[in-house]
């Protein structure tokens, strides 16, 4: 069965990159992982996801230090940014810098699939 779209899965822990991707896997997105800000750009430069899953507080480059990027340079992909930070202030600057949405770790599964799916209906397609 082919992919129904790619999605960037970006985030210092490697359990919670493999349980992300084992979600976007399932709803028959391909997934792609990278560690760090700075790994993720790197994906990105060499094969650009319709979608990605963005980790807020990494060390190195900050996920919004990584969204402001996306920004600029992928301002029609969706980024969904993922948090263990409950701060308002925090999903405001996120919301502000142009994530499509904030999800506050630790997420439920049927709602994170809803909403990657509502975000993949936006995402640009080659």
């Amino acid at each position: 069965m082919p992919s129904l779209g790619r999605v960037l899965v970006v985030d210092d822990a490697p359990e919670v990159v493999d349980t992300l991707q084992d979600i976007v896997q399932a709803l028959g997105y391909e997934a792609t992982a990278a560690r760090s800000g700075e790994m993720a750009i790197a994906a990105m430069a060499t094969r650009e996801a319709h979608l990605v899953l963005l980790d807020l507080l990494m060390p190195g480059m900050s996920g919004l230090g990584a969204l402001t990027y996306f920004r600029q340079h992928h301002p029609a992909v969706p980024v969904i940014i993922l948090t263990a930070d409950v701060e308002h202030e925090t999903a405001r600057l996120a919301r502000a810098a142009g994530a499509f949405a904030v999800v506050t770790k630790p997420y439920s599964i049927d709602p994170l699939g809803s909403l990657l799916t509502r975000a993949m209906a936006q995402a640009p397609r080659e």
